[in-house]
């Protein structure tokens, strides 16, 4: 029996990068409407490669 049965792709692809200055600090990013930072990062659009 197959592992994906569905035959649907469930790979997910994302991007993140870790951005620091001279001094030391991180950028991070916060969505809209939430009061956690986190690092910046998404899913990459079709065609677009990390």
């Amino acid at each position: 029996m197959p592992s994906n049965p569905s035959g649907i792709d469930k790979t997910i692809s994302v991007s993140a990068v870790i951005l620091r200055d001279p001094a030391g600090r991180w950028l991070t990013v916060r969505k809209r409407g939430t009061s956690c930072f986190m690092h910046p990062g998404g899913k990459p659009e079709p065609g677009e490669s990390a």
